[in-house]
């Protein structure tokens, strides 16, 4: 008789930092406490924050300018928190004989862009 053997399938990275802002929301306000028992401030309190998930990385990859967290490499990372990293904006025309479209394409960039119908063209 053969025995069944359940293999347990690895939660992904997405899941897993989903998981972890879950947890965080639910219990900033513990987090508040311990930070504040910890190091006696009482400012800055943590309990109007968001959270944000990401991703750091040695060696940059294609999947960074897709993923649904945001991946930075240490170098891109540290620029962030200076200040100093904006998201490029791309403005992509396509004209034909009839119409002309205009996309812009924000982070994330390789998804299908969303499409805006402008009759009007005399602003641009």
């Amino acid at each position: 008789m053969a025995s069944k053997i359940l293999l347990k399938k690895k939660k992904g990275y997405n899941t897993q930092i989903q998981n972890k802002i879950n947890f965080i929301a639910a219990n900033i306000k513990t987090l508040d406490f311990h930070n504040k028992s910890i190091y006696g401030y009482e400012e800055p309190s943590l309990i109007d924050y968001s959270s944000e998930g990401i991703f750091i990385i040695n060696q940059p990859t294609f999947y960074m300018y897709n993923s649904d967290y945001r991946i930075y490499t240490v170098d891109t990372f540290i620029e962030k928190i200076k200040g100093r990293l904006e998201d490029s904006e791309l403005l992509v025309t396509i004209e034909d004989e009839n119409t002309t479209k205009c996309m812009k394409i924000k982070y994330p960039y390789f998804r299908k862009p969303d499409y805006a119908l402008i009759e009007d063209t005399s602003e641009f």
